[in-house]
């Protein structure tokens, strides 16, 4: 959890010094105004003189008691309006902040942003790390857009450090919050693979081999590879060690930190942290506890010694004692290896008893090369006779216990010896195509919920179009109507209709004060009219009636042709009487008398 203490950064203007900057402007303000009348008191004195003297007292007693009146009513006006200013700016600004925070949050959420300590004793996980000042180099724990700064914030060296990972918030030096060790992955999300095996099953040399192999995969598909330096070191000497046939030391108790790396694809990065704990650790469920990866780890690869299984030993005893790359003596059952860590898994890390772990593992027979025979590999898929030799081997039920305590379950067979291994990358890339899969729905899902999101608001826009148009329509001509300038004369100008001429083509049609079909109505139009119209507002007409502006439904007018003899009417607008000028021709009907309408029933 982070600490809630103050941060060695300076808060922002606008969530400190700016309340204090308007709190010493009104109270200067309100120090003047009283000073003044002050003054003006003490120059009428405090004692009233009779004669000449008495003018002077009443001339500035009048004055500080104008300050007091006025000066103090002039104050109040101009602190408002100063107030309601700086509460506008302020409010643009927290809702910048807001928008920022909210993007870099919901950021972190939905790609599942963590940091997680990889170094030795500790392994916990963090929603970010300590991010330090590249100047001053003093840590910064709560490096998110907030009262300090939105894009950036200012040390108290004065240096601008980014807020978000918009910005390269990422690029700064990290630390572990809890340990105070560097975190190479800064904020990410790495991806967790714990290889577990008993002392002696094969895990470091699996490890470097696997690195190995994966660094020829990267080259081969356009990945760019890298190591972390630390890392780095150890892999080049140990690698090194494998390829001139020497056996690698096992990994010593109480000295586990991660081994990191990188897989780089345009701006794509993926992280991974492999734990080879030592083999003594799964001998006791309390070591294992203290293995706090184990919250938050993607995928396991089990490492099983062939020679783990009692039967095995027996048939290979002979080649066990004279085999120097083999001790008898520290081979452990693979049984007891597999219910230390199920048991932990259980105890400590959120298991049910009846729970399955829903995680990728990889059960995985090193030492192949040692028992091809018995594992009769290329006559079926390695899955299956690995499934075969373990239960040809096993005095339990392995397999079964398997299969109902983890539901995401494959099983390899590899070799491994540095440049000449086979089969190594094998666990590796069915976890690593796994986990891209995922990531990929998680994406989908997100980016659909998204775009249902967007598409349900655009929607409801379409849907209001014709209120929305409507109400714009009033909001720009109630401006328009506002005279800003003084009148030259008492004349009103007429309303000069455009020149888009439309004729009417129902039989009686409703002239309305307002796009409303409960608005007053003004007078009618009848079939065959002719009307200028002024433009088209969602399902209304705006037209010239009489010479004044009015409104109809816009479904029951029709485009004008002048080379038919419907229009050979009198533009309707003129202030005449329509029902005794109407003019009609041989082809038009008498105006027949029908329910007046505004929308078709």
């Amino acid at each position: 959890m982070f600490k809630r203490s103050k941060q060695p950064a300076i808060k922002s203007y606008f969530f400190g010094k700016g309340y204090r900057d308007l709190a010493n402007t009104i109270a200067d303000a309100w120090r003047l105004n009283l000073e003044k009348a002050q003054d003006y008191f003490a120059e009428g004195g405090y004692s009233f003189e009779f004669g000449l003297g008495a003018f002077k007292s009443i001339y500035y007693w009048a004055a500080g008691i104008c300050v007091v009146v006025f000066g103090t009513s002039l104050f109040l006006v101009l602190s408002v309006i100063h107030i309601t200013i700086l509460f506008l700016f302020f409010l643009l600004v927290y809702l910048m902040f807001s928008l920022v925070w909210a993007i870099d949050a919901f950021y972190r959420f939905k790609e599942k942003i963590f940091a997680a300590c990889p170094n030795q004793g500790c392994y916990q996980k963090h929603k970010l790390p300590v991010y330090h000042c590249p100047n001053c180099n003093v840590g910064h724990d709560r490096l998110w857009p907030n009262s300090y700064g939105i894009f950036k914030r200012t040390c108290e060296c004065g240096h601008k450090i980014p807020t978000s990972f918009i910005n390269g918030r990422n690029k700064l030096y990290a630390t572990c919050p809890s340990c105070k060790n560097p975190i190479p992955t800064k904020e990410g999300r790495p991806i967790i693979i714990p290889i577990v095996g008993a002392r002696n099953a094969g895990k470091t040399t699996y490890m470097h081999s696997l690195v190995n192999q994966i660094e020829l995969y990267a080259k081969m598909k356009n990945y760019k590879f890298s190591i972390e330096k630390s890392s780095e070191v150890i892999h080049k000497n140990e690698i090194s060690k494998l390829n001139r046939g020497e056996k690698l030391q096992p990994t010593q108790k109480g000295t586990l930190v991660a081994f990191n790396f990188n897989l780089i694809k345009g701006k794509r990065k993926y992280s991974f942290y492999i734990y080879d704990a030592a083999g003594e650790t799964y001998q006791k469920s309390t070591d294992v506890e203290r293995h706090m990866f184990y919250n938050y780890f993607n995928a396991l690869i089990f490492i099983i010694d062939p020679f783990s299984f009692t039967i095995m030993r027996e048939n290979y005893a002979e080649m066990i004692r004279k085999s120097n790359q083999i001790n008898a003596n520290e081979i452990v059952d693979i049984d007891d290896t597999y219910d230390i860590l199920v048991t932990s898994l259980e105890k400590s890390f959120g298991v049910g008893v009846k729970d399955k772990v829903a995680k990728e593992t990889a059960f995985v027979i090193s030492k192949a090369d040692l028992v091809e025979d018995e594992l009769k590999l290329g006559s079926e898929p390695i899955n299956t006779n690995v499934k075969e030799f373990i239960n040809s081997n096993s005095e339990t039920d392995l397999i079964g216990n398997i299969a109902s305590k983890f539901s995401k379950v494959r099983y390899f067979s590899v070799i491994s010896k540095g440049k000449d291994s086979e089969r190594v990358e094998s666990p590796f890339m069915w976890i690593f195509k796994r986990e891209l899969m995922k990531r990929r729905m998680r994406r989908l899902v997100f980016n659909s919920i998204l775009l249902l999101f967007l598409g349900a608001c655009g929607f409801g826009v379409y849907s209001a179009r014709n209120h929305i148009a409507v109400a714009a329509y009033y909001v720009v001509d109630g401006f328009k109507s506002i005279n800003f300038s003084i009148p030259k004369s008492k004349k009103t100008p007429q309303v000069q209709p455009v020149k888009v001429k439309q004729y009417i083509s129902i039989a009686t049609l409703n002239v309305r004060e307002r796009a409303n079909s409960s608005a007053r109505v003004l007078g009618k139009f009848y079939k065959n009219d002719v009307v200028s119209v002024y433009l088209f507002i969602g399902n209304w007409a705006k037209v010239d009636y009489k010479g004044k502006k009015a409104f109809v439904f816009a479904k029951y007018i029709k485009p004008y042709d002048s080379s038919a003899q419907v229009n050979k009417k009198q533009v309707v607008g003129k202030k005449t009487d329509n029902l005794k000028n109407r003019v009609t021709t041989k082809t038009a009907a008498p105006p027949v008398k029908k329910k007046i309408l505004d929308k078709p029933n």
